[in-house]
Order: structure tokens, then C-alpha cells, then sequence
């Protein structure tokens, strides 16, 4: 790593530097942003992808220590081991799909992916179960976490295919319970309290104009059916979700977070600057006024 990371010093200090792994290995060089959270590990593929002549090339032109042939195994079995991992950092913080309900699928094939690598890993076991064990630790309460668990389960991609079987059934009764809930309209109320008044107005010997529990059992057997309906259904589209009402206002109570700081991070920051107080003092008219001239300019292109 002391050797990757020489080269990206220099990379970054000086443009002849640059230039010259240009030159060799016909790309530009990537350096670690403090800002991408996945930054060094793409840096570490993008040394890894050249030849090892090309590289010692380099090593010798900027007069940095060659790698052996062990540390070049050991970088390589990195990025292998790694992969999953940087694939979920850029899923997570990205800006498209960026809904809270990814994280627990995220989270469970993630750790499934690291756990199968164990077994090949030659170098970096240790490392695989340092980051596993960081995972449970740093997000135990988020995979137990019913506001997650629904999240995900109204997303259509998802469904409930990321549960085991037995998750699945109790997780289906959740899912009917709060859409039932959810097929209530709030004006519905009033329409039941007017109706039910009505009835007690006109009570005459027959208990059936009394006990009425018909709108209670249509709400539960309709909410059950549009859940068993959504759950069958195949299609991954979010458009699919207008199928499906109760399951819709479902996604968007628990997809609302953001699954990542990342989004708003790169709407508020420019690179380094997240990191210095370099508008700690802008007032709020100010900074509103800032922040919109800077991004209207992508809709309102200057003639």
C-alpha cells in the first residue's frame, strides 16, 4: 500500500509525473479522494489492471520502489476479495435508486458474497473478517430495524425474495396488516361514525342491524389480496407499484430516507470543501441563493 500510494503522491504533485504514467500505461492515473468512500480501492484496480512490466516501468520513472511479485498477488486478491464491497458503497451512495429500502438486501448479499471469498481467500482472510464482523456490528440494528425490513419489501425489485422462507411468512403478515391499515381513508371515519349512528337510530330485533363488521373484513381480505397480488406479480418496475395503492403509500412512507449521506454530501460540497468551514458563516438567504445559481445553471444554460 506504501508503494501504491507513493505513486499517487506523485501522480498528484507533479503533472510531468503524471504525464509520464500516461505515457507508459496509456491511462490516467487515479488518486484516492478523501470525499469517495471507495476511492482507494478503485485506485488500487486501476494500478492492477496494467501489465507488471508496465508497472515496473513506472516504479523506475518516478523512482518509486518496485512491487514483488507477492505484493502484486496480495493487490490483486484486494480488489478480488473487495469487489462486493465496492460495488455496495457505490450502489448506497449513489443518486439513482437511492432508496432506504436498499440497504438491508444490500447488506445480507453483500455479507454473503464476503463469506463465500473466506474459503480462496490466500492473503486477506483477515481482512474479509474484519469487514464482516464490522458490518454486524455497525448495522446489527438497521438489518433488525421493521422501518428497513419494510422499506425493502415495498420496493418491487426486492419483494421479499431477500428473506428466508420462514422471514417471508411473518413478513407477509406485516405487509397485509399495515396495508390494511393503510386501505382506511382518513374521511373514512366520519363515513363509518355517520353510518353507524344511523344504524342505531332505527335499531329494531334484529341483531344484524346492530353488529357490523363488514367494511372491517372487505379492508382486511382486500388489503391480503393486493398484497398476494403484488407479491406474484414479476414485474421490478417501481412503475408497477400503481397497481398496487396500499403497497405505493407503503413505499413512499419508508423509502423517503436516503440510504446515504453521499447525494447530499455532493449537493452541498465541492470535492475537499466538505471539510473546512469554508461557508460556516454564509447566512441562509445567502447560502439558498448560491446553492440554486449553482445548479439552475444546468437547466438554464447561459446563451
Amino acid at each position: 500500500m506504501a508503494k501504491c500510494a507513493a505513486i499517487w503522491n506523485k501522480a498528484h504533485r507533479s503533472s510531468s509525473a503524471a504525464d509520464a504514467i500516461e505515457e507508459i500505461a496509456k491511462m490516467r492515473c487515479i488518486v484516492p479522494s478523501v470525499t469517495r468512500w471507495s476511492s482507494e480501492y478503485n485506485a488500487i484496480e486501476k494500478l492492477m489492471s496494467i501489465s507488471e512490466n508496465q508497472l515496473n516501468e513506472i516504479c523506475e520513472r518516478l523512482n518509486v520502489g518496485k512491487f514483488h511479485p507477492q505484493e502484486i498477488l496480495f493487490l490483486k486478491e484486494y480488489i478480488a476479495i473487495l469487489k462486493p464491497l465496492a460495488f455496495s458503497i457505490n450502489l448506497l451512495q449513489g443518486e439513482n435508486n437511492c432508496f432506504f429500502g436498499y440497504i438491508v438486501p444490500t447488506i445480507i448479499s453483500l455479507k454473503a458474497k464476503l463469506t463465500e471469498k473466506m474459503t480462496n481467500a490466500q492473503f486477506s482472510a483477515h481482512i474479509l473478517s474484519a469487514v464482516i464482523k464490522a458490518i454486524d456490528t455497525r448495522f446489527g440494528t438497521v438489518l433488525a430495524s421493521h422501518e428497513a425490513r419494510m422499506a425493502a419489501s415495498t420496493i418491487p425489485k426486492f419483494r421479499l425474495w431477500w428473506l428466508t422462507d420462514v422471514e417471508r411468512s411473518d413478513m407477509k403478515r406485516v405487509l397485509i396488516q399495515e396495508a390494511g391499515l393503510n386501505n382506511t381513508a382518513p374521511s373514512s371515519g366520519d363515513t363509518t361514525a355517520a353510518n353507524v349512528s344511523k344504524e342505531l337510530g332505527s335499531l329494531d330485533d334484529n341483531d344484524e342491524n346492530f353488529f357490523i363488521f363488514e367494511s372491517a373484513t372487505e379492508t382486511s381480505t382486500s388489503a391480503e389480496d393486493e398484497v398476494q397480488r403484488y407479491l406474484q406479480d414479476s414485474d421490478k418496475s417501481l412503475a408497477s407499484l400503481n397497481m398496487y395503492p396500499s403497497i405505493k403509500a407503503l413505499f413512499i412512507k419508508y423509502n423517503t430516507p436516503l440510504p446515504s449521506s453521499a447525494p447530499v454530501e455532493r449537493l452541498f460540497s465541492q470535492g475537499g470543501l466538505i471539510f473546512t468551514p469554508h461557508r460556516n458563516r454564509m447566512t441562509d438567504k445567502h447560502f439558498e441563493t448560491s446553492l440554486l445559481l449553482r445548479y439552475n445553471r444546468l437547466f438554464w444554460p447561459v446563451e
